[in-house]
């Protein structure tokens, strides 16, 4: 009797428990349509709900194994370990001695595809050297990392200081304008220094090779051209000191003193053509001094000459006048 009445409860249940999944919400995860509960990942991508995105990368290989003091280049394969595509991934190294100066990115990395990058360094260590590899996705760090050794071979580079090599140059530059100053007084009172002229052009070239690398800060460049002056400065210095003036032959001598003389003797006729032109001068000027007082003599001579014969020849001119008088009454003749 119980067992009846259980299968008639189970009958009546059947219809409402289908009547309840009729009316149930269907999810729908896909590209097309990606309900609210459906999961999506860094890749746009939709899951399905309670999938969980895994975005991992591994270090597949790191080559070369052996690198030069300075700067080098290093290629990784990446490979996706994920169950999500992945896009801008790159890696990045950090170790002792080691400086990152670029980390290319790989634009689209797929599930489980693998791709290679490159990564610029700079070492400044030798030996064996430990390189932690970091792995980024859309510049966000992931939690993986691995490591990876490499050996760097060479000598040590040098380290450089700006503000050091700029006075170097200042003072270096200093001293060549002293030298070049040196050089032409030199060569004005007559030393020998001749063999200074081609290692001062060479000094001044090399100054401004220094100057144009640190403007260019290439500073072992700079180093080499500033060592390079100071190694010239000190040989022009050497041979500025040991110039000696030129001895005169004979020959010199006795032309410098042709010369002199003929100076002395130019400046002699000169002297004595200016004195004659000047007594010149003045003999002419005192005869036209004397021209003109007799010409002013002579002439007052003549005026009162003048004067005495004057009245006389009034007088005579009257009575010819008088002569000749026509009389104005013709009967009277």
């Amino acid at each position: 009797m119980k067992i009846t009445y259980l299968l008639v409860i189970l009958l009546l249940l059947v219809p409402i428990v289908l009547a309840q999944d009729d009316n149930a919400t269907v999810v729908v995860c896909t590209d097309a349509q990606c309900d609210a509960s459906c999961v999506k990942c860094s890749d746009n991508k939709c899951h399905e709900s309670g999938f969980i995105c895994r975005g991992r990368v591994s270090l597949d290989d790191l080559f070369p194994a052996e690198i030069d003091l300075g700067e080098s280049e290093l290629t990784v394969l990446l490979r996706n370990t994920g169950n999500v595509d992945l896009k801008d991934v790159r890696a990045e190294v950090k170790g002792d001695g080691i400086t990152l100066l670029d980390a290319e990115s790989i634009p689209e990395l797929n599930i489980a595809e693998e791709d290679y990058a490159v990564i610029k360094i700079s070492a400044a260590k030798t030996g064996k050297i430990t390189l932690l590899v970091k792995f980024f996705v859309n510049d966000v760090q992931l939690e993986e990392k691995q490591t990876e050794d490499i050996t760097v071979k060479g000598v040590p580079v040098a380290q450089y200081n700006k503000t050091e090599l700029e006075d170097r140059l200042i003072k270096l530059k200093q001293e060549y304008l002293d030298l070049e100053q040196e050089y032409q007084d030199k060569k004005i009172d007559g030393y020998l220094v001749d063999l200074v002229t081609n290692n001062l052009e060479e000094l001044g070239s090399s100054v401004n090779n220094a100057r144009d690398s640190l403007l260019e800060e290439d500073y072992k460049k700079a180093t080499l051209n500033l060592d390079k002056s100071a190694s010239l400065i000190s040989d022009i210095k050497d041979q500025l000191s040991k110039a000696k003036k030129k001895e005169e032959q004979f020959g010199d001598k006795l032309k410098s003193y042709l010369v002199y003389a003929g100076s002395i003797a130019a400046a002699i006729i000169s002297i004595v053509t200016a004195w004659k032109l000047t007594r010149t001068h003045i003999i002419n000027k005192e005869n036209l001094q004397g021209i003109h007082s007799r010409s002013k003599e002579s002439i007052g001579m003549f005026k009162r000459a003048i004067k005495k014969e004057g009245p006389k020849k009034k007088s005579i001119t009257k009575k010819i006048k008088e002569k000749k008088k026509i009389p104005e009454n013709t009967e009277e003749l």
